[in-house]
């Protein structure tokens, strides 16, 4: 939270965006790595299946934005887009291996995510409307909430398992 917090404050700072950039990724790759930790083990079809939408939200800005990006910060832009992408494949690895209404929080931030990156580059490079920067705003927010929803729900179903698994292991021992 504090890197996208920082990534927020750089934004707003006339000659800093690829410093806004690059703490902006720095906050979903520690969502990338929550995500992962709380993940179970993924079949290989799974991500051979996740791994085309995946490659659609790598390649679509990469074409779409290239021609409007300054290429003095394409680079960090590409960096970034990186991050997105990766958190929404592992987001839909992680829903598509393990369909709950846990993991649905998850996928929802990740596609919420994406949408909020795809319109928030719109806004930024080839037309700039107050009602889209609205929508990056609530897309925003609503992606972070659905994130920590996950992140507290998981945690909840974490601590119902532990006892449980006491139970069992005292069973074992008796």
């Amino acid at each position: 939270m504090l890197a996208t917090f920082l990534g927020i404050i750089f934004l707003n700072i006339k000659g800093y965006f690829n410093i806004a950039l690059i703490f902006y990724a720095i906050g979903v790759f520690l969502y990338v790595v929550i995500s992962l930790k709380t993940a179970e083990v993924i079949p290989i079809k799974t991500i051979i299946i996740a791994t085309i939408p995946f490659l659609i939200v790598y390649l679509v800005p990469l074409i779409l934005y290239s021609d409007a990006v300054q290429i003095e910060v394409f680079n960090f832009i590409m960096i970034y887009v990186f991050c997105v992408g990766l958190f929404f494949f592992i987001t839909t690895l992680v829903y598509i291996n393990k369909p709950n209404k846990i993991n649905l929080w998850l996928l929802s931030s990740g596609v919420v995510f994406l949408i909020s990156t795809i319109i928030h580059g719109y806004n930024l490079f080839f037309k700039f409307l107050i009602t889209i920067r609205v929508g990056v705003v609530i897309t925003f927010l609503f992606m972070h909430y659905a994130m920590y929803k996950y992140i507290v729900l998981k945690a909840i179903e974490n601590d119902r398992e532990i006892p449980s698994q006491k139970q069992q292991t005292s069973r074992l021992v008796k």
